[in-house]
């Protein structure tokens, strides 16, 4: 399936009117027993917007976890692999740099886990309107998309066990990347 998913990506981000192609990570879900990669693309024809598709995996933090009172000190371990999204943009800038307002949609599988609890495997949708600035501080494709959002997230398949998943979800986070033009 990944093999498919990255082929599709691709494809889409080397179709004939892609001016622009974006590879990116987040550096935190390294540090998180994970991984990002997201790559977008910006069009001739669409002044302003990105679009892409990204996919991450990462171990969720306690104080994450713990958001919802009814998981406070069970001891989750707490795994989203893989969360796969599609991401759109709009810049209020035409070279798509600078104050950015969009929103993702994902498919993210929690693998669920705590001591003297019923353990799950779910999927959830997420649908998240963030706002960011992309910045380009050298003129060399090298860029950081720092982003926030809050998310609202409902099961759509699986069984989350005893964990209890908050429907809504702050999150914000730095990405850096490269622009292939």
């Amino acid at each position: 399936m990944k093999k498919t998913i990255l082929a599709l990506i691709a494809t889409a981000c080397t179709a004939p009117h892609a001016a622009e192609v974006l590879v990116e990570t987040d550096p935190a879900t390294f540090a998180m027993k994970g991984a990002a990669l997201h790559l977008r693309t910006r069009f001739e024809s669409l002044p302003g917007w990105t679009f892409g598709i990204g996919s991450y995996a990462l171990d969720l933090p306690s104080p994450m976890v713990d958001m919802v009172p009814q998981n406070e000190g069970e001891d989750w371990n707490v795994r989203i692999e893989p969360g796969i999204g599609l991401f759109a943009d709009r810049s209020l800038r035409e070279d798509g740099n600078g104050l950015t307002f969009g929103g993702q949609v994902s498919l993210q599988r929690f693998e669920l886990d705590a001591p003297g609890q019923k353990s799950g495997d779910a999927w959830n949708l997420l649908v998240m309107p963030r706002v960011g600035y992309h910045w380009s501080p050298f003129d060399n494709g090298f860029y950081v998309f720092p982003w926030a959002g809050v998310g609202y997230t409902t099961p759509v398949a699986g069984d989350a066990g005893d964990y209890h998943v908050s429907p809504f979800v702050p999150f914000a986070t730095l990405h850096v990347g490269w622009n292939f033009r």
